[in-house]
């Protein structure tokens, strides 16, 4: 009974521009939405810029080009692995313990709680996440890192944070626990 994933998932893009070289790879895709969905009738332009170099980078911009005001979130949610190891013996270090409580159909309720651990670096071990985080004290860029003692190797992952900025962080440890 709501549009958790919106949309636009499922809407071809173009792509604008790719280029590659030895140095990195820049792709960037196009959507023009004409506002023709009944449910969503505020037409934009929307570009999703890619940046593969010594590490990547992912931005959005969005254009209303309707008359009236848009509502309108964004948001992106990849699935790392390190290797063939399971979540369960990654350490996690997360960049806010502080959540947003959802009600039974996962909307959130205005409230905030906490989540004991993973402020500094902790084993996932059982611990199942299906969590929002709120990063609003942390303008800038908030860190979320995983690593594997394994293999002596990690993923830290910035956003940016503050005003106009992404200050939520959703985690999520899917069922099969591979990522």
């Amino acid at each position: 009974n709501h549009a958790l994933h919106g949309f636009w998932g499922n809407r071809a893009m173009t792509v604008k521009t790719e280029q590659a070289n030895e140095n990195g790879a820049v792709l960037s895709l196009v959507y023009d939405y004409e506002g023709d969905y009944e449910g969503y009738p505020f037409p934009f332009n929307a570009e999703i810029f890619f940046y593969l170099c010594s590490g990547f980078e992912m931005r959005f911009r969005v254009e209303n080009t309707g008359d009236a005001s848009m509502p309108f979130g964004c948001g992106w949610h990849p699935y790392f692995r390190l290797g063939q190891e399971p979540a369960d013996n990654l350490e996690l270090k997360l960049p806010s313990t502080i959540t947003l409580e959802l009600d039974d159909r996962k909307i959130p309720t205005g409230k905030t709680g906490k989540l004991d651990g993973f402020d500094t670096r902790q084993i996932i071990g059982k611990t199942d996440l299906d969590t929002a985080f709120v990063l609003e004290n942390q303008p800038g860029r908030a860190v979320t890192e995983l690593y594997s003692k394994t293999k002596q190797n990690g993923l830290r992952v910035w956003q940016e944070t503050g005003i106009d900025k992404y200050n939520y962080l959703q985690v999520y440890t899917p069922y099969t626990r591979k990522s």
